[in-house]
């Protein structure tokens, strides 16, 4: 299967977790698993899929903080890992991410300050973060982002000026 380009195994009865071998699919373009209970963290060797443009795991009990390795993933239009339990600070490396149009972390339990870093994503059209506990203040670059049109950073624990302000 290693010319494989597009995987979608949304909304199937799968269990366990990813399988580090899914490094070994270095043709995938586009990887979308959800809406199971596929679990546990997101394996490094993700990062080996370079041609990568859409990664969406959704509601599928993914743990775990995103490796910084992330970055190496310069291909990404879309990271998606909506609702599911993935924890810890939002890597600064996702601001190397420059192709990147839609980001969606919503739905998770993110703690810490958003980087300045993302301010970066001049691509960025969709910034998805809700119901999350990042706190501190939304960095100022972010109003700099002049493509981006949807911006949902409703229930964290934000505090200080408001974006518009």
């Amino acid at each position: 299967m290693t010319a494989l380009a597009y995987l979608d195994s949304v909304s199937n009865s799968f269990s366990g977790i990813i399988s580090p071998r899914i490094g070994l699919l270095t043709s995938l373009v586009s990887l979308h698993i959800g809406e199971d209970k596929t679990g546990g963290s997101l394996p490094v060797s993700i990062t080996c899929l370079t041609k990568l443009a859409v990664l969406s795991i959704t509601s599928a009990s993914l743990t775990g903080a995103i490796p910084s390795e992330i970055s190496k993933l310069l291909s990404l239009s879309v990271l998606s890992f909506s609702y599911n339990s993935v924890n810890g600070t939002m890597p600064l490396e996702v601001g190397f991410l420059t192709k990147l149009t839609a980001l969606q972390l919503s739905g998770n339990d993110f703690t810490g300050t958003l980087p300045s870093a993302l301010s970066s994503l001049t691509n960025l059209q969709s910034f998805q973060f809700w119901n999350n506990k990042f706190s501190g203040t939304l960095p100022a670059e972010y109003a700099q982002m002049a493509k981006l049109r949807y911006f949902y950073c409703g229930t964290n624990l934000f505090n200080g000026m408001h974006l518009v302000a």
